[in-house]
């Protein structure tokens, strides 16, 4: 047995204990749980196959003190293991630098938000890099490849969750690699056809994925998304074969920061969902298998299709017991962006309350039918002003780590090098919007549509045709924040109410992050307060903040 020979370690960092078995057992087989105990506390986790005879284990102590372990196995040289640690609290030093180091997320009580285990909101706002774990996303030989230099930029711009999937699954019309790679070599062995040999786990290539695992969880991120795209037709997974490998993804990373999806697009439609995947009865299924394979308690949801059949997971699955929060897909085109405000509010309505998250949507890019950076900001913006708690922002040529020089580059026609993806201006906005809402104590936001009028009108939802009404949310009592979406030059706005008696405005621009001071504001005779004119650029979109004096 080797192990971690640190007799103290700090709560929520992870420990790796590696043991050798006699025998040879499958990788799926799962033949070694380890019990942690710290006085009350009692958690057992699965090991997972390290490579040859190797089976290890991963664990993240949430409380401080005293912890034992022991093993459990039929296989001789992986039963009977014993062992014993110290876990001593993070430093506040520690903390500033890594805020997982508060712990792992779970629901806030109201069941609106996120918040650290330490009861710290979680502000989601997530970059969408799908291929992160493959070779294009290299780590370099000095940790200083493409995905150190894609790290330290999202980090920068504010950014506190990364989309992934541990392995692509493919795609039947698009010239994509169909084994996954990475320094490690390929995810799985390959069949006769060149396909995924779903027997044949390959442990290397998951080493790589541990260090960029660990490098964004000591960069204070959290980690997203589905183990891959199990219903894709070219060679999908069985629900057994699902099962398989969601248990191994969550032996091996759960000791992680993690928010999980069982799935991407797992309503994508006929010609893609096909048999078992085209029953919400398997995904249920497979659903429940996670809840009981998920000893940390990590947030599960399931990623929806394209918005084309269902935007939101509560749509199927909005009664099933394993999902405690819903993920939405609101459209990769300009006419679903009015979706975002739409679906974020309904979802918020629903009972019980689960946190909502807009996990994916209009990609920004230079390519034909990519947003613009006014329709990249607004898509944060709409959702957490209609109670959602968070956002995923999405780059064309950063999700696939799109590299013309790499021969088998995810659809690269259609992507800009993600060099210069880097440098799009509506990533580099929000930024500013996470400042802004840390200010605004944004966790205890109420939407508040019905306190909007548009000229002497209540303010409609956007639609499909139009998707330029206001959005409106605040702290009652605090404050108020107005979202006003570019093409509103000339609309007139206004509030019927203000958070207090004596209040103060000012616009914010959320391109620059400035503040234009509009001093006092106080209600007219019929109850409302107009906002004023637009500063330039007037046809773009602004922020109007209108807090309570004292």
């Amino acid at each position: 047995m080797t192990a971690n020979k640190k007799a103290t370690v700090t709560q929520w960092t992870t420990l790796d204990l590696t043991f050798e078995a006699t025998g040879t057992p499958a990788w799926n087989a799962f033949p070694l749980q380890v019990t942690f105990e710290n006085g009350g506390t009692r958690l057992t986790v699965d090991g997972y196959w390290a490579g040859a005879r190797a089976w290890r284990v991963r664990f993240a102590p949430a409380s401080q003190g005293a912890w034992t372990w022991q093993t459990q196995s039929e296989d001789a040289g992986l039963s009977g293991k014993r062992g014993s640690f110290t876990c001593e609290p993070p430093t506040r030093e520690q903390v500033a630098g890594n805020p997982n180091l508060r712990g792992h997320l779970k629901p806030s009580e109201d069941g609106h938000y996120f918040v650290y285990a330490d009861g710290t909101p979680f502000l989601y706002l997530g970059d969408t890099c799908w291929h992160m774990n493959e070779r294009r996303c290299g780590l370099g030989a000095n940790e200083d490849g493409p995905f150190f230099v894609w790290l330290a930029d999202r980090k920068e711009k504010g950014f506190t969750v990364i989309n992934h999937w541990l392995y692509a699954s493919g795609h039947p019309k698009r010239n994509q690699e169909i084994i996954s790679e990475n320094e490690g070599g390929p995810a799985w062995g390959a069949d006769k056809e060149g396909r995924h040999d779903f027997a044949a786990l390959n442990p290397s290539y998951y080493d790589y994925v541990d260090r960029r695992w660990q490098a964004l969880w000591a960069n204070g991120f959290v980690m997203a998304g589905p183990p891959t795209w199990f219903c894709k037709p070219d060679h999908h997974m069985s629900l057994a074969q699902a099962q398989d490998f969601s248990r191994y993804v969550m032996a091996r990373y759960g000791a992680f920061n993690m928010v999980w999806a069982l799935s991407g697009e797992q309503s994508f439609g006929p010609t893609w969902c096909q048999e078992p995947w085209d029953r919400t009865e398997t995904w249920n299924a497979l659903g429940a298998f996670m809840a009981e394979h998920n000893p940390y308690g990590h947030p599960l949801s399931i990623h929806p299709g394209p918005a084309n059949t269902h935007v939101s997971s509560s749509e199927l699955f909005g009664e099933s017991r394993w999902l405690d929060h819903h993920w939405l897909q609101t459209g990769q085109y300009p006419k679903g962006l009015y979706r975002v405000a739409e679906r974020a509010r309904a979802d918020y309505d629903r009972t019980p309350a689960r946190p909502v998250l807009q996990a994916e949507g209009f990609y920004e890019g230079s390519a034909e039918n990519t947003a613009n950076p006014a329709q990249a900001r607004f898509q944060p913006w709409v959702a957490l002003l209609n109670g959602a708690c968070g956002a995923v922002y999405g780059a064309c040529g950063i999700w696939p780590f799109a590299d013309p020089a790499d021969p088998k580059s995810y659809s690269y026609k259609d992507n800009l090098d993600w060099r210069a993806a880097l440098a799009l201006p509506g990533a580099a906005s929000l930024r500013h919007l996470v400042d802004f809402m840390w200010r605004c104590d944004w966790w205890r936001f109420v939407p508040q549509r019905e306190n909007l009028l548009v000229g002497d009108a209540p303010a409609a939802m956007p639609t499909a045709e139009d998707y330029t009404p206001p959005h409106c949310a605040g702290v009652p009592g605090r404050n108020l924040v107005v979202y006003v979406p570019a093409g509103n030059a000339e609309t007139a706005i206004s509030l019927n109410a203000l958070p207090a008696d004596a209040c103060i405005a000012k616009w914010f621009d959320p391109r620059e992050g400035t503040y234009a001071e509009l001093g006092a504001v106080s209600t007219d005779e019929n109850g409302r307060w107009t906002l004023p004119a637009r500063p330039e650029p007037a046809g773009d979109d602004w922020v109007c903040l209108v807090e309570a004096c004292g």
